[in-house]
């Protein structure tokens, strides 16, 4: 049992540290949930798709960056999943319904029917590559957080397809 949160059967408030882990992570979820949506709205709104018509550097990077997006979102979301389901919340509704509602976005990004055109989805993740993606973006050093964007482009590279093999 993790003593920052004051977990366990005999000691500590499950629903206080419920509280804790939601307060730590809350800023960076919501940070790149934000960031996700805008650029989400760049490209379907405004002429970020442009730059994948760039020069091929410009396009490479915009092309990461959003992967990037993608993928710190899903990070900070599966870390805060991975708190909630180790402490005992049994009696924290708001703890339960934070869970549910993770959850929820999981399924919705590994549902084909939420972005199809001429018949065909253009947007899926199935939760094994959700998953997948995770492992990627975390961080190494056994610190709780998601790499950075100069790090991700740089090792990307070997995991990543390139913008041109799309």
């Amino acid at each position: 049992v993790d003593s920052r949160y004051g977990t366990g059967k005999r000691q500590g408030d499950p629903s206080r540290a419920a509280r804790v882990v939601l307060d730590s992570y809350r800023g960076p979820l919501i940070e790149s949930a934000v960031q996700l949506a805008r650029r989400i709205e760049d490209i379907r709104h405004k002429e970020f798709l442009g730059y994948l018509a760039a020069e091929e550097k410009r396009a490479e990077v915009a092309f990461k960056s959003v992967l990037y997006r993608f993928a710190a979102y899903l990070g900070w979301r599966e870390l805060l999943s991975r708190e909630l389901t180790y402490l005992e919340f049994e009696d924290s509704e708001q703890t339960k319904e934070v869970l549910r509602l993770l959850n929820d976005v999981r399924a919705k990004l590994s549902r084909s029917h939420f972005d199809v055109v001429n018949a065909r989805p253009r947007l899926m993740l199935w939760t094994e590559e959700q998953t997948a993606i995770v492992g990627l973006i975390l961080r190494e050093d056994g610190t709780s957080g998601v790499i950075g964007l100069a790090k991700f482009l740089t090792g990307t590279h070997r995991t990543f397809p390139s913008r041109r093999s799309r």
